[in-house]
């Protein structure tokens, strides 16, 4: 299938533009897999443990976040929840694919978290700011302890 062609697929669907925009990097990166299924199965797998392991820790995160922040009555695990899978997924997409720079991916990736918390809070500045520095630290903790075991 060409690109133009599943382009055009999408757009008689009429998916929403974020959809189609989303839909089109997926097509993108799969088309670059020369090398036949083996490489497009572990980019996907690699893809979906990724998130699973984001996600659950992200979940946690948030949840603590929005009790120290704002207070435990605002802080709901489904929201927690609703956040880090969209955020993670969105997300993980940019990091994956291959002509995005590390540096733009996470660039989009805060700004990613940024709406969709601002999107659930009023407060979202002050949730913000705490969720990055306590991303920073817990994900410094856990390179510094998978290298330590791993190397």
């Amino acid at each position: 299938m060409k690109l133009f062609d599943a382009y055009l697929v999408v757009k008689q669907i009429k998916v929403p533009f974020i959809l189609t925009f989303i839909l089109f990097l997926l097509i993108l990166t799969l088309n670059r897999f020369d090398k036949g299924l083996y490489n497009m199965a572990t980019w996907l797998v690699t893809f979906l443990v990724s998130l699973a392991l984001n996600t659950v820790l992200m979940i946690g995160l948030l949840y603590l976040v929005v009790a120290m922040v704002i207070g435990r009555k605002y802080s709901k695990v489904k929201v927690a929840f609703t956040i880090s899978l969209f955020a993670n997924f969105i997300g993980g997409i940019f990091y994956f694919v291959p002509f995005f720079p590390p540096l733009i991916s996470s660039i989009i990736h805060m700004f990613i978290w940024g709406s969709l918390i601002r999107h659930y809070f009023e407060d979202w500045l002050p949730i913000f700011v705490t969720l990055v520095v306590f991303m920073a630290v817990v994900y410094l903790i856990l390179g510094a302890f998978l290298g330590v075991i791993f190397y």
